[in-house]
């Protein structure tokens, strides 16, 4: 049986300033694995920005998991979350914050898929 220790947790409500002093925790905690949760693009920009100043480091961008894990928000019913429709229970339950990712995001996203397709792979702009 595998134990997990949590050696330090930071909520996500910090000024991009502060990020250097929690990279320098991070580094004297010097934890095996680090989970983000806090959201796209957020996380991920975090998760960069970490791994640019701590190397051999695993970095697990989790976004909503850590809510539902500890109840604090709820999942989408089982018969949407096996039929690929969690998103659509997301987006009714949460319309002012998913509108602009479901809607224009992902349709935009496969649009460059196609570009990228069928013209070869040139640098576009990912601006909306």
């Amino acid at each position: 049986e595998k134990k997990i220790t949590i050696s330090g947790y930071q909520n996500g409500y910090f000024k991009d300033e502060e990020l250097n002093s929690i990279v320098e925790r991070i580094m004297k905690i010097s934890p095996d694995v680090l989970i983000i949760g806090a959201g796209v693009p957020k996380q991920e920009i975090i998760a960069a920005r970490i791994a640019d100043s701590i190397k051999n480091i695993t970095i697990l961008c989790v976004g909503n998991f850590l809510e539902f894990y500890f109840g604090t928000k709820k999942r989408a019913p089982k018969i949407l979350r096996l039929s690929g429709l969690e998103w659509l229970h997301r987006l009714l339950t949460e319309p002012a914050r998913l509108w602009k990712r479901y809607v224009i995001g992902i349709p935009y996203f496969f649009f460059l898929i196609l570009i990228y397709k069928f013209n070869g792979y040139k640098k576009i702009s990912s601006k909306i």
